[in-house]
């Protein structure tokens, strides 16, 4: 779900991360993968999930983020539900509902 999150905050980053995880993907996949190579790509993406991972700390869980945020999970709601992660959606969702809702509490 994370992804989704991401997407909306900084949508550059969150796409070159969904690449470098790809290109990863591919590189471990390979039976004699080259270990320079993995561990190149590996560190590029452990780099692009902490820049996004700080972005997501730092910014405000308003409701508009949350909506969209929430609206982009139920969208993707077939594929979410073939990879198995149905309930870790849901787990996310509620808890950007509580976040959201505390926005709008601390606001008032």
């Amino acid at each position: 779900m994370f992804r989704y999150a991401a997407a909306e905050t900084d949508a550059t980053t969150a796409s070159k991360l969904e690449s470098e995880m790809a290109t990863l993907s591919g590189l471990m996949g390979q039976l004699s993968g080259d270990r320079q190579q993995i561990a190149a790509s590996a560190d590029r993406a452990a780099e692009l999930a902490h820049t996004l991972a700080g972005a997501l700390n730092s910014r405000s869980y308003d409701q508009p983020f949350t909506l969209r945020v929430m609206r982009k999970i139920a969208g993707d709601s077939n594929a979410i539900s073939h990879r198995g992660s149905a309930q870790p959606a849901g787990r996310y969702v509620l808890g950007l509902s509580i976040r959201g809702l505390q926005a709008e509490f601390e606001e008032a």
